[in-house]
């Protein structure tokens, strides 16, 4: 038996499968049941463990020195194979790499800066509901759900106002890349190639206005505070 298996043996071990359209549909009496089982799952269908409860869940993420991302936060290990992305420069990488990232982001969402985009957003949220209102009657997934965070999201970050329609395929081919090659992983990546490249284009730094969010950081100014200040990509 392996290490694993022995370990496995000796924990509360569950059939769910995370990943599937059932727990996708609804997943909170799954939920229940993994916290339920114990602090510690071990899923037998992925050969993996997995914590369910708030505090292990929190203490897990907060452990980097243990559980570490650099190596991909889902079912892929990007130190056995090559992630279908560049691996993202905040959420797939540890200290000190990840402090670094960090800083600047601290100094671009400040509380100031998000004091700022607070109120913007809310302005556009009211001008949104007497929209709606006025319309009568309208579709909420599309026109509200989607429409609303669609639109002052990528204004906040500087995105320009054709090809939004990829934001959402290319955030569903990501959250479903961090499961396993199932269904839902392959047919995800498979039409991800438009979004992908759309992405890719739009984040490109001539391609995005300085800044989006905060008109008083300018191009100049968040240069000279980077650390990337000298360097070239």
């Amino acid at each position: 038996m392996t290490q694993h298996g022995q370990l496995a043996s000796s924990h509360p071990i569950s059939s769910i499968d995370p990943f599937s359209p059932e727990f996708l549909a609804d997943p909170y009496p799954f939920h229940h049941e993994l916290r339920e089982a114990g602090a510690v799952v071990w899923l037998e269908r992925y050969s993996t463990w997995t914590v369910a409860r708030y505090d292990d869940v929190h203490r897990t993420l907060n452990d980097w020195q243990t559980f570490c991302s650099n190596r991909g936060v889902g079912m892929s290990d990007f130190a056995k194979e090559k992630p279908w992305r560049p691996p993202s420069l905040v959420l797939e990488k540890d200290p000190p790499d990840h402090d670094r990232t960090r800083s600047v982001l601290n100094k671009v969402l400040s509380p100031a800066v998000m004091k700022t985009l607070r109120e913007r957003f809310a302005r556009a949220a009211e001008a949104k509901a007497d929209e709606l209102i006025e319309i009568g009657e309208f579709d909420a997934i599309v026109e509200l759900a989607q429409g609303f965070p669609l639109s002052v999201f990528p204004d906040a970050v500087g995105m320009r106002k054709d090809g939004r329609e990829h934001l959402l395929p290319y955030a569903g081919a990501v959250f479903n890349a961090f499961g396993p090659d199932n269904d839902l992983r392959r047919n995800a990546i498979e039409r991800a190639a438009p979004h992908i490249s759309w992405i890719a284009e739009q984040c490109q730094r001539q391609n995005l206005r300085w800044m989006g969010w905060e008109p008083k950081y300018s191009r100049q100014r968040m240069l000279a505070k980077s650390p990337w200040k000298r360097r070239r990509y």
